[in-house]
């Protein structure tokens, strides 16, 4: 038996695109750990220090997606990262 690989969800789009709405509809494929602005509870707990959060994630090497706009450069250190 073999493991999935970890694997990094990037959900981007413009203000108003229906990022959240895709989000709540395709919630069951997304990982356990998904974050965006405004919800920020996940299976780690309540994290309001999102940044932190995905830290844990790249660090235990888990998967996690996030909902952007992409409007800020650190999520493309982010990307490296992962």
């Amino acid at each position: 038996m073999s493991v999935a690989p970890p694997r990094v969800v990037l959900l981007m789009g413009a203000n108003g695109a229906g990022k959240s709405r895709w989000t709540r509809r395709h919630r069951n494929e997304l990982p356990d750990d998904f974050f965006n602005r405004e919800a920020t509870t996940d299976r780690l707990g309540l994290c309001p220090d999102v940044a932190a959060a995905r830290a844990k994630c790249l660090a235990a090497g888990a998967s996690f997606g996030i909902e952007t706009t992409f409007t800020r450069q650190w999520r493309l250190g982010l990307l490296r990262e992962a």
